[in-house]
């Protein structure tokens, strides 16, 4: 993605004439206080006009000052220029914002593009830190700040994320996101360059014996359960039961007053309803490392190895919160595979692996291990392994509704270049889909998408659509004739 290019010109020191514009009143203006070659006097008195959010008056006196001013100046207090800029005073009344709109460009470029600027000596604002800088960036999806911070190599300090996903979905602005997401990161005085150095999130301490489980979220994993289209009884248990709690507020809260936090997740339905692609939604919203296990992979032939690796897996989860104080999410697929029921003639080995699982499960929450699990066969797992304590909530995943579909479809097709037809089409289209599981439309909505790329289409219309569905369906009834004959033979 291409950021819009900003001049970084020298401003030459100009002659304006001010008398058409008209401050808010205030004797004497920093106008009329600037003294060519004080650097440090007229710093201060800047840094006051920003800070009494008169932007018209700090415009001026910039224009007036050129280079003599300190761009990385701060008071007693620590604050700086930009912090000032930014500082709530902004927010005293209408006029004052759309000061703040009409000029900002203009007032921050200056200070940025001043000489002297050290992006890493005047990032702290009213707050002692430079993490308001991205927050005001994306909380106003100011895409002129994000992108000055990201052209001038400036980083923020930020106590709780390891990376600038969470603090991006503030933002609906994309390209505010996207700039976020490149920023360098300040953790304990060390920055984190994006392109030399490693990221932040590598700073963090991640054990070896889970590193091969850890899982990718692509960019298609949408950044919020709120774009995630149908599931609405699964979304609300699991803001209930995953993202509240472990927010940092509810957590310290619910520490405070030793209340326990909920303990595993279980989903289950049939398969290409989502489970997994609700838990990587889940990994992204809260920012938390997400490990990725197939429990019928984990399995192995000799005796007593895969109860060996449950528990390496759990302790290495456990560890790597003691050292980084940041839970991490546990996802077991096809649960059912290990944790089958213990009744019947299951030998003394395969006993051992339940066992394990179910002492790992175990207050696994209080460890900083975020357990979610997935199963298509909720009756073949151990009753032991389902009871509070282990997993505290079990939701079922089901195919979706018409009135889901529309709303999976409608999700689906948001940042896809699509006609109107299609649009206008919603309620056609999920009433032609009855059955179709979530996997199933987003296979039919991308390979409508490549049918418009390929006929060099402009937009995706109703008839990509249709006609993709229709092979789709095509593909599923020959791969089951197949199937059936290889079953008679």
């Amino acid at each position: 993605m291409m950021i819009a290019p900003i001049s970084y010109n020298r401003c030459p020191k100009p002659n304006y004439n001010f008398s058409n514009e008209v401050s808010f009143g205030k004797k004497p203006s920093a106008v009329d206080l600037y003294k060519p070659g004080d650097e440090t006097f007229n710093s201060k008195n800047l840094l006051q006009s920003l800070l009494d959010a008169d932007y018209l008056d700090a415009r001026n006196f910039l224009q007036l000052a050129a280079d003599d001013f300190d761009p990385n100046y701060q008071d007693d207090d620590g604050m700086s220029l930009i912090g000032a800029m930014y500082h709530p005073n902004r927010r005293l009344g209408p006029m004052r914002e759309k000061q703040f709109l009409k000029y900002r460009d203009e007032i921050l470029l200056r200070i940025f593009d001043h000489p002297k600027f050290e992006p890493n000596k005047c990032y702290t604002d009213y707050n002692g830190n430079g993490r308001y800088y991205i927050d005001d960036a994306v909380e106003f999806d100011d895409i002129f700040l994000a992108t000055l911070l990201y052209k001038t190599g400036m980083g923020v300090y930020d106590e709780y994320f390891d990376n600038f996903e969470t603090l991006g979905r503030k933002t609906k602005n994309s390209n505010v996101k996207y700039v976020v997401s490149q920023l360098p990161l300040f953790i304990q005085g060390a920055t984190a360059k994006n392109t030399e150095e490693k990221p932040a999130s590598s700073t963090l301490y991640e054990n070896e014996k889970v590193k091969q489980f850890r899982a990718t979220l692509p960019e298609s994993i949408p950044e919020s359960l709120d774009d995630v289209g149908g599931m609405l009884e699964a979304k609300k248990a699991i803001d209930q039961f995953i993202i509240k709690p472990w927010s940092p507020e509810i957590r310290r809260e619910l520490r405070d007053n030793f209340v326990q936090l909920p303990n595993g997740f279980l989903m289950y339905g049939p398969p290409g309803c989502g489970k997994t692609y609700l838990a990587k939604v889940v990994a992204k919203q809260t920012g938390f490392p997400m490990y990725e296990i197939d429990l019928s992979n984990v399995g192995t032939s000799a005796a007593y190895q895969t109860a060996k690796t449950i528990r390496n897996i759990f302790s290495a989860l456990e560890e790597q919160y003691s050292k980084n104080n940041k839970p991490s999410i546990l996802f077991l697929d096809e649960i059912d595979s290990i944790a089958a029921s213990r009744a019947g003639s299951q030998t003394d080995w395969k006993r051992d692996d339940v066992n394990a699982l179910i002492t790992q499960l175990n207050n696994a929450s209080e460890k900083g291990v975020i357990v979610i699990g997935a199963t298509n066969f909720l009756d073949n797992v151990d009753s032991a392994v389902l009871r509070p304590g282990r997993f505290d909530k079990k939701i079922k995943i089901e195919l979706p509704t018409q009135e889901e579909r529309k709303d999976i479809i409608q999700k689906l097709t948001a940042r896809k270049k699509i006609a109107v037809d299609l649009y206008e089409a919603a309620d056609e289209l999920a009433a032609l889909t009855d059955g179709k599981s979530p996997s199933e439309l987003n296979a039919a909505v991308n390979l409508a998408c490549l049918k418009a790329i390929c006929a060099k289409k402009s937009y995706v219309h109703r008839e990509d659509f249709i006609s993709a569905i229709r092979e789709l369906e095509y593909e599923a009834r020959k791969q089951r004739v197949i199937l059936g004959f290889a079953e008679k033979k």
